[in-house]
């Protein structure tokens, strides 16, 4: 039963439909927005402290690496981390792990060491202006870039 949407924007309509429902999670957050909130371009909101970000953690198949991936997993997490730090850095911390456990998550978001489910993590990220969608495209995106520095050092 569509609603006439594309999926995507169902997809989204859903998302915040089930953030709606899990209000949980802002209370947490307790980010200040500062600034004329009458006028949008004035308001700018205070990055969470170091506790307050989002963890993203991102398993990584040692299969993405080529053949040798599995004796090469660990370095190029490590080298994975370096170099996100940069990546959205006021509102999120970056572990990646090798994804060893196929039961595990590829990409998994904790707030205060607590799992986050899709609706809390688009929730959190609706506050930086950010959909979770576009945020996971550009974590593949700039993974697949990273792949291939990787292996062609």
């Amino acid at each position: 039963m569509g609603s006439g949407l594309p999926a995507s924007d169902e997809s989204t309509a859903k998302l915040k439909e089930d953030a709606c429902a899990s209000q949980t999670l802002l209370p947490q957050l307790r980010c200040m927005v500062v600034g004329n909130m009458s006028d949008a371009s004035m308001i700018s909101i205070v990055p969470p402290s170091q506790d307050k970000k989002i963890q993203v953690i991102v398993r990584i198949e040692p299969g993405c690496l080529g053949a040798t991936g599995a004796e090469h997993i660990d370095a190029f997490c490590r080298f994975a981390e370096t170099e996100f730090e940069i990546v959205d850095p006021g509102f999120t911390c970056w572990t990646f792990l090798p994804r060893n456990d196929k039961s595990l998550a590829e990409i998994e978001y904790q707030l205060t060491n607590k799992r986050l489910n899709r609706a809390q993590a688009f929730q959190y990220l609706s506050v930086f202006g950010k959909q979770l969608e576009d945020f996971e495209e550009q974590l593949h995106l700039h993974l697949a870039d990273l792949i291939d520095r990787y292996r062609s050092r």
